[in-house]
């Protein structure tokens, strides 16, 4: 059998191996052939003696026993945390490289629902992998290095430190992976969108090192009050290892930042607007002459609130780092006049101090009393009706109205059809023109030429050029100064029928196509209904009396009435009941009418006769017929500078010389 025995050498030659051992080896006999192939390291004669033991049992041979071990032993590869036995793994070196390599693909290309055997996870600054290394000596005792693993480490990378030749440590928290190359890395279970506004979590499912997994999910998913949870899918710790059985790549959005908030600009909110289309929405149907461009408001309306500009809110990433943000901008809007503010709760409010018309620009608000309209009071203003004062600086078009209680004030003219009623004084800076234009004044008036219109003026009225073929009524003085005449032969005063209870004073008047009527004193028309309602008057009494004398006594004997009623036989007592009914309407009748006549006597004809004049300066061009009070005067020929007045209750015409009150030279 000794010839038949060989060495064979194994193992990078750290091992050597005895081809056949028998009953019958001798150890010396090994020796010698030890010897002979020069094996003098870690020579094992105990397996040399239970090899030999083994076949004396069994009575057969045994072949490839091993003689000798260079090694002091067998060699060791620990996975996972030395220090915690639960997460340790006898993996060998080849699965160990396995596992790597298929979560560095799974990891890298982010497939998430893609297959996973399993994982291995380590935790910061966590040894993660350990071997015994083989610098030894070969069973020929020469020096050696043998390197079997089947990864190794790249020097720069910075997420695995070797602590030792045979020692690795994580320096983050992560899954171990194995690239393309062979090389060792830890990589990050975290991904992060790219504004770091999102984190999601990769779950594998991990044998070694689950309880690093675990605390390293728990701390990515709560960050404190520096990361609000929003929209963040919960992720229960004993959840995950049903997550992991799944054996799929599985991602867990576990954090999620907070996005700033720029802060509001100030902003205005018109509570005018608003007001305006609930008074056009009352209406059925808004005509263009309904149509107003202008609003009222009462005392203490709101007409406006200013919300203040708001700071803005700054955001923070999935890192807890903050993100800066912007504060609302704060604008300029004032209170004009007439307004006053109110503060509450961020918003200031603007609310009407008196009665009026708001005036709105981009700067601020404000209320007037006076109404003004820029431009006409036409088809863009529409109809006015306004209880304070009206300024137009345009003209009032035919069609359109203004209804005011204070004073109207108009820069241009009055139109044919247009109609102005004021409770206050009135002027008109371009005059009245049109046979259809109607003006009411409750004041005095100011115009610069009434042409074929009507106007009725209950204070004074001064004309600044003339009044032609106009109907013209006034209860106070006036004066027509008839500035701009470019025909001599044509007076200030031209057709017509002029109607004053007070003084007139003309610059000229008449002309030789018309007839000029003067009223002085005296409403022609008050007078006719005056007239009207006095023979009214006389015909009631006149019957009053008639039907007294048929029935025999006087209603003002009211006792007597009654005895006689009492002695008529019953036939008689109903004629006389019908006969005293249509008594007590007469005289009902008679008291309105006389109600009404005094209320006529007052209106119709001036009290103070002695103030009422005609003064006519310039020219007198005929036919002029004037009513002076109950008096009749006529201007038959042309003549220059006359004054009439009521002298011993007879007209007197008075010539006048000298210069006249308005300007004109008199002979």
């Amino acid at each position: 059998m000794d010839s038949m025995q060989s060495i064979r050498i194994g193992e990078n030659g750290t091992k050597a191996f005895l081809n056949i051992v028998d009953q019958f080896t001798k150890i010396d006999d090994v020796e010698g052939l030890l010897r002979r192939e020069g094996v003098v390291e870690g020579i094992r004669w105990d397996l040399l003696e239970k090899a030999v033991e083994k076949s004396k049992e069994s009575g057969t041979v045994c072949t490839d026993v091993l003689i000798a071990d260079s090694h002091e032993g067998p060699p060791e590869f620990h996975v996972g945390n030395p220090l915690l036995k639960a997460e340790r793994s006898t993996l060998s070196p080849e699965e160990f490289a396995g596992i790597c390599r298929e979560t560095w693909t799974i990891l890298k290309l982010k497939r998430e629902g893609s297959p996973v055997g399993r994982a291995i996870f380590v935790g910061p600054e966590e040894t993660f992998l350990s071997w015994k290394t083989l610098d030894e000596k070969d069973v020929y005792g020469k020096p050696t290095k043998t390197d079997t693993l089947p990864f190794r480490i790249r020097p720069t990378v910075a997420h695995i430190h070797q602590q030792s030749e045979a020692k690795l440590q994580a320096v983050q928290a992560g899954y171990v992976g194995l690239d393309e190359e062979g090389c060792l890395d830890i990589l990050s279970p975290v991904r992060m969108a790219d504004d770091k506004m999102r984190m999601w979590y990769a779950i594998l499912p991990v044998d070694v090192g689950r309880r690093a997994l675990l605390e390293h999910i728990e701390k990515c998913a709560w960050v404190g009050e520096a990361d609000p949870r929003a929209e963040v899918e919960e992720v229960c710790l004993s959840d995950v290892p049903a997550l992991m059985d799944k054996r799929v790549m599985t991602e867990k959005l576990v954090r999620c930042g907070r996005k700033p908030i720029p802060g509001r600009d100030a902003r205005i909110h018109l509570h005018v607007d608003e007001l305006k289309a609930e008074a056009e929405k009352s209406k059925e149907r808004v005509s263009v002459w309904d149509h107003t461009s202008y609003i009222f408001v009462s005392k203490g309306t709101v007409l406006a609130e200013m919300i203040y500009a708001s700071a803005g809110i700054p955001g923070r990433d999935c890192l807890g780092q903050p993100i800066r943000t912007v504060d609302g901008r704060q604008i300029s809007f004032e209170a004009g006049d007439n307004v006053f503010c109110s503060e509450e709760e961020g918003v200031r409010k603007y609310l009407a101090a008196v009665d009026g018309v708001v005036k709105l620009n981009k700067h601020g608000i404000a209320v007037s009393e006076t109404l003004y309209i820029d431009g006409d009071v036409g088809p863009v203003s529409g109809n006015v009706a306004y209880k304070r004062d009206v300024v137009v600086t345009g003209s009032v078009r035919g069609g359109f109205t203004i209804h005011s209680q204070g004073d109207v004030r108009v820069l241009g003219a009055i139109e044919n059809g247009a109609v102005v009623k004021c409770g206050g004084n009135l002027e008109v800076k371009e005059g009245l023109y049109g046979e259809r234009a109607s003006v009411m004044v409750g004041g005095d008036a100011a115009v610069s030429l009434i042409q074929n219109s009507r106007i009725r003026v209950h204070g004074n009225l001064r004309v600044r050029n003339y009044i032609f073929q106009s109907n013209v009524y006034c209860r106070g003085e006036l004066v027509v100064r008839g500035l701009k005449l470019y025909d001599a032969e044509v007076g200030a005063l031209v057709g017509g029928s002029l109607t004053c209870m007070s003084s007139i004073l003309l610059h000229s008047a008449g002309t030789d196509t018309a007839v000029t009527k003067i009223f002085c004193g005296i409403d022609p028309v008050l007078y006719d209904k005056l007239r009207e309602i006095s023979t009214l008057q006389t015909s009631l009494k006149n019957r009053i009396d008639a039907l007294q004398y048929r029935m025999g006594f006087s209603i003002a004997k009211t006792s007597q009435l009654v005895e006689r009623l009492k002695k008529l036989p019953p036939q008689r007592k109903e004629g006389m009941k019908k006969a005293l009914l249509e008594m007590r309407t007469m005289v009902e009748e008679l008291r309105q009418t006389s109600k009404k006549k005094a209320h006529l006597e007052e209106k119709a004809l001036a009290k103070d006769v002695d103030r009422l004049s005609v003064r006519i300066s310039g020219k007198i061009i005929p036919v002029i017929r004037i009513r002076l009070h109950h008096h009749m005067y006529s201007f038959e020929s042309e003549g220059r500078g006359r004054l009439l007045k009521i002298v011993d209750q007879d007209v007197c015409c008075i010539p006048m010389r000298g210069e006249d009150p308005l300007g004109a030279i008199v002979d």
